[in-house]
Protein backbone atom coordinates (compact mmCIF):
# COMPACT_ATOMS: atom_id res chain seq x y z
CA UNK A 1 0.00 0.00 0.00
CA UNK A 2 2.40 2.38 0.76
CA UNK A 3 4.35 1.38 -1.94
CA UNK A 4 1.70 2.58 -4.40
CA UNK A 5 1.54 5.90 -2.34
CA UNK A 6 5.13 6.96 -3.36
CA UNK A 7 4.93 5.72 -6.86
CA UNK A 8 2.94 9.40 -7.81
CA UNK A 9 5.46 11.29 -5.65
CA UNK A 10 8.58 10.04 -7.17
CA UNK A 11 7.56 10.59 -11.04
CA UNK A 12 6.69 14.34 -9.71
CA UNK A 13 10.04 14.94 -8.64
CA UNK A 14 11.49 14.02 -11.48
CA UNK A 15 9.82 16.15 -13.58
CA UNK A 16 10.84 20.09 -14.01
CA UNK A 17 9.49 22.18 -11.42
CA UNK A 18 7.97 25.60 -13.22
CA UNK A 19 9.16 29.03 -11.71
CA UNK A 20 6.46 31.15 -10.95
CA UNK A 21 8.28 34.03 -13.72
CA UNK A 22 8.73 31.55 -15.97
CA UNK A 23 8.44 31.68 -19.68
CA UNK A 24 6.80 29.62 -21.99
CA UNK A 25 8.01 27.55 -25.61
CA UNK A 26 5.20 26.64 -27.66
CA UNK A 27 5.40 24.65 -31.06
CA UNK A 28 3.18 24.83 -33.60
CA UNK A 29 3.94 22.80 -36.89
CA UNK A 30 6.84 24.25 -38.16
CA UNK A 31 6.77 27.52 -35.66
CA UNK A 32 8.59 28.12 -32.24
CA UNK A 33 7.18 30.38 -30.19
CA UNK A 34 8.90 31.54 -26.68
CA UNK A 35 6.58 34.17 -24.45
CA UNK A 36 7.98 35.74 -21.54
CA UNK A 37 5.85 36.75 -18.21
CA UNK A 38 4.58 40.50 -18.45
CA UNK A 39 6.94 42.85 -16.82
CA UNK A 40 9.48 40.66 -16.28
CA UNK A 41 13.01 41.36 -17.58
CA UNK A 42 14.34 38.56 -20.03
CA UNK A 43 17.95 38.24 -21.19
CA UNK A 44 17.41 35.62 -24.09
CA UNK A 45 20.17 33.79 -25.61
CA UNK A 46 19.37 31.36 -28.99
CA UNK A 47 22.47 28.90 -29.38
CA UNK A 48 22.50 26.99 -32.46
CA UNK A 49 24.20 24.23 -31.31
CA UNK A 50 24.53 22.44 -34.40
CA UNK A 51 22.76 22.28 -38.12
CA UNK A 52 19.83 20.51 -36.37
CA UNK A 53 20.01 21.53 -32.90
CA UNK A 54 19.09 24.95 -31.04
CA UNK A 55 19.29 26.17 -27.41
CA UNK A 56 17.37 28.81 -25.40
CA UNK A 57 18.36 30.15 -22.73
CA UNK A 58 16.78 33.09 -20.01
CA UNK A 59 17.74 33.54 -16.63
CA UNK A 60 14.77 33.09 -15.79
CA UNK A 61 12.86 29.84 -16.07
CA UNK A 62 11.96 28.01 -18.91
CA UNK A 63 8.26 25.97 -19.27
CA UNK A 64 7.41 23.88 -21.93
CA UNK A 65 3.93 23.79 -23.14
CA UNK A 66 1.83 20.63 -24.37
CA UNK A 67 3.14 20.97 -27.70
CA UNK A 68 6.66 21.65 -27.16
CA UNK A 69 7.07 18.34 -24.68
CA UNK A 70 7.63 15.93 -27.87
CA UNK A 71 10.29 18.35 -29.73
CA UNK A 72 12.42 19.98 -26.78
CA UNK A 73 13.87 18.71 -23.37
CA UNK A 74 14.74 21.09 -20.56
CA UNK A 75 18.91 21.38 -20.15
CA UNK A 76 18.52 23.12 -16.88
CA UNK A 77 15.08 24.94 -15.74
CA UNK A 78 17.04 27.64 -17.94
CA UNK A 79 17.76 25.86 -20.68
CA UNK A 80 15.94 24.10 -23.41
CA UNK A 81 16.97 22.23 -26.46
CA UNK A 82 15.02 21.91 -29.12
CA UNK A 83 15.52 20.51 -32.91
CA UNK A 84 16.35 23.00 -35.89
CA UNK A 85 14.49 21.33 -38.20
CA UNK A 86 11.23 21.33 -38.71
CA UNK A 87 10.89 24.68 -37.09
CA UNK A 88 11.60 27.40 -39.89
CA UNK A 89 10.08 30.51 -37.45
CA UNK A 90 10.57 31.16 -34.36
CA UNK A 91 8.58 33.83 -32.60
CA UNK A 92 9.73 35.82 -29.80
CA UNK A 93 7.31 38.21 -27.13
CA UNK A 94 9.36 39.75 -24.58
CA UNK A 95 7.42 41.80 -22.78
CA UNK A 96 9.96 43.38 -20.38
CA UNK A 97 8.95 47.64 -20.97
CA UNK A 98 12.25 47.71 -22.88
CA UNK A 99 14.12 45.96 -20.08
CA UNK A 100 14.52 42.87 -22.47
CA UNK A 101 17.52 41.22 -24.59
CA UNK A 102 17.48 38.93 -26.88
CA UNK A 103 21.42 37.47 -28.49
CA UNK A 104 22.22 34.58 -30.85
CA UNK A 105 25.44 32.94 -31.56
CA UNK A 106 26.54 29.63 -32.60
CA UNK A 107 27.96 27.09 -30.29
CA UNK A 108 31.97 27.15 -29.17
Amino acid sequence: MRARLLAPLVVACALPAAAADAATVEVAGSKLTYTATPGERNHVTVIREDPATLRIRDRVGITLTASAVGMCTHVTLTEVRCPGAPLDRLVFRLRGKGRDRITSRPAR
